[in-house]
Order: structure tokens, then C-alpha cells, then sequence
């Protein structure tokens, strides 16, 4: 239920208070997930081409999280990854990527609402795409 949602408007998150669209992110936001607990797990990808001619790219984008911290052992705590592969060759580009696992995380703020929840607000954040031209 509300699993992948898609933000518009003024409002603001339940959680962390941050607005629910990304300040320089145009009219609307994508959301994962919902605040039902569960072990459900959400997806997104977005395909992106690196023109031929370019020499500098990089991808630009804002993300904000909020973590239930169910307090289960590393492996099965709610997590956020970043994952970037190169189409030509499917491996992914490991420096690239980031991950976010459910607790104290740097940049992450305990919610005042609920029980365990941390959030961190918009983040602007980008992914160098340089020497992958064509691709």
C-alpha cells in the first residue's frame, strides 16, 4: 500500500519534517515505501545516458531517508543504496554508490515522532559519470 509514491505540494514528511518535494528539485519527488513495517522492500532504477561527446558528466540528485532502526543484526536492517553500473558491462561501479543502514548514520537526526526512527533531510549529492562517454 503506498509503496512507490509520487510528492507534490507544500507538505512536509511525517517523521523528520522536511519538505516531501526536494527544494531544488523541480514540482515533484519520488517516494519508497511507506510506515508500515513488515520487511517490505522497495526498488527504483533510472537509466541514464552519458552523451558521446562528453568529457565531464555527472549525474545530480537529492535524496532524503527515514529509518525504522528495528534493532535486528546488520544484515537484515533496513537499509538505502545508490547503485551505479556501467550498461556496457553490467559491473557495477563501486565507488560510486552509497549506503545508508538503519541507526546512527552521519547526517541522520532521531525523529521526535515515533519509536527508533532517524531521518536525514534533503541531501544533494552527485555521481561522477566522467570517462563513461557513450555509455
Amino acid at each position: 500500500m503506498n509503496r512507490h509514491t509520487i510528492t507534490s505540494g507544500a507538505g512536509t514528511d511525517f517523521y523528520g519534517g522536511f519538505p516531501v518535494v526536494a527544494a531544488a528539485g523541480g514540482n515533484y519527488s519520488f517516494r519508497l515505501g511507506n510506515s508500515l513495517g513488515m520487511s517490505q522492500a522497495e526498488r527504483a532504477r533510472y537509466y541514464i545516458h552519458v552523451p558521446v561527446n562528453a568529457s565531464d558528466y555527472a549525474l545530480q540528485y537529492a535524496y532524503a531517508v527515514v529509518f525504522e532502526d528495528p534493532n535486528h543484526i546488520a544484515n537484515l536492517q533496513p537499509k538505502f543504496q545508490i547503485r551505479v553500473y556501467d550498461s556496457a558491462t553490467g559491473m557495477e561501479l563501486v565507488c560510486a554508490g552509497q549506503e545508508y543502514v538503519a541507526g546512527a548514520n552521519t547526517g541522520f537526526s532521531v525523529s521526535t515522532v515515533g519509536f527508533n526512527i532517524w531521518y536525514k533531510p534533503w541531501t544533494n549529492a552527485s555521481i561522477d559519470l566522467s570517462g563513461f562517454a557513450g555509455k
